[in-house]
């Protein structure tokens, strides 16, 4: 098939798609198939989610193929994340390379192609990303429930963006923007119209809480599941990490006493105040705060009250079946020691039983 042509236009750096293709796709491969959005913040809007998808529903993995200047929101990001798509940015003067890793790459394909021994990224991706000044936090928190014509998604969202930045959930939608009013009878609805397939979704409070999601809902054997992942940008400074802590584990606490958690993390990290991510080496992230839902505290026989002196942890929820809440980063405490030494009071066989056999193969690495 023909390959992407790199023309000049007025200077700015444009793509030719080839004629026999879908009009969103730049360029077609064996294992690949590239679109290339020319804005400086790329959303997950709907015509570059169904672009994804369609690459995605060929056995391709989906390219994102964008100036080295631009920035994905969080959707976008994980929409290319959960896709398995790669982000790879282009540079005024042609060059490629890897929007997440800073990998060099001569053309797409490259970015198919084993690591060679001896390579490293590409010295533009290693600078420093100015408007990176702001703490921010990523949740991630699955729940589930029964498949009951009674059962109402979407509740974890809103108790966990009042807990953690004191305001409603405003919008919902299957793509950026958020368009559709909050109500979650609506938003049920939808999803229950789609089972049994599985339902992406995103939503967003007001601009000026710096805080969006995704929701995905799965049917199971057992019944449904919510899965959650959300980024807050918090104003201030590092102290603004400490009052978070506090914030997230009243999220939780009340995620627990309403809902059926499975298990959610709050990490932290620096980042841009919009959850936008640039084509940028990105600051590390650390856990903050950890629940363990009812079943996981069963399956992995953990001593709650071992775990309540130790960790300072929270039994919260049912008092005959409870989760625990955990402050990893507390009183001067890193979040990955403290998360670690939490991992090694647990036995493989139980994080087996669990997590399925990924958290014995990582128990075992350790």
């Amino acid at each position: 098939m023909k390959k992407t042509e790199i023309t000049r236009d007025n200077d700015l750096m444009t793509t030719s798609p080839p004629d026999s293709l879908h009009p969103f796709l730049d360029e077609v491969g064996a294992l690949y198939g590239a679109i290339a959005p020319q804005a400086s913040l790329i959303a997950a809007t709907e015509w570059l989610q169904g672009a994804m998808r369609d690459v995605a529903a060929t056995g391709r993995r989906p390219v994102l193929l964008t100036p080295d200047t631009a920035r994905l929101t969080f959707a976008a990001r994980r929409t290319l994340d959960v896709l398995g798509g790669v982000w790879v940015v282009h540079s005024p003067a042609g060059l490629l390379r890897d929007g997440v890793t800073g990998r060099r790459y001569v053309e797409l394909a490259d970015a198919f192609a084993p690591v060679a021994p001896g390579e490293v990224a590409d010295p533009s991706h290693l600078r420093e990303d100015a408007g990176a000044r702001h703490p921010r936090l990523v949740i991630e928190l699955s729940t589930a429930h029964r498949a009951r014509a009674e059962t109402v998604l979407g509740r974890s969202a809103e108790l966990l963006t009042d807990a953690l930045v004191g305001t409603d959930v405003l919008g919902w939608g299957t793509a950026e923007p958020a368009a559709l009013h909050w109500n979650r009878e609506n938003l049920t609805a939808y999803v229950r119209s789609r089972m049994p397939e599985p339902t992406r979704l995103v939503y967003s409070a007001h601009p000026a809480a710096h805080t969006s999601g995704t929701l995905v809902v799965t049917r199971t054997s057992s019944g449904v599941t919510e899965n959650f992942t959300q980024v807050v940008g918090l104003p201030g400074g590092r102290e603004a990490f400490a009052d978070a802590v506090e914030r997230a584990v009243d999220g939780f606490t009340r995620v627990a006493e309403e809902q059926q958690p499975l298990v959610g993390v709050v990490s932290g990290t620096w980042g841009r105040l919009d959850g936008s991510t640039p084509a940028l080496l990105q600051p590390p992230t650390a856990p903050l705060v950890l629940l363990i839902g009812p079943r996981a505290v069963r399956d992995l026989r953990i001593d709650i009250r071992a775990v309540t002196e130790r960790f300072g942890a929270r039994s919260v929820g049912r008092p005959r079946i409870p989760a625990l809440v955990v402050p990893l980063a507390a009183d001067g405490r890193s979040g990955w020691d403290a998360f670690l030494e939490l991992g090694s009071t647990l036995r493989a066989e139980d994080l087996e039983r669990a997590f399925g056999v990924a958290g014995t193969e990582a128990a075992r690495a350790s």
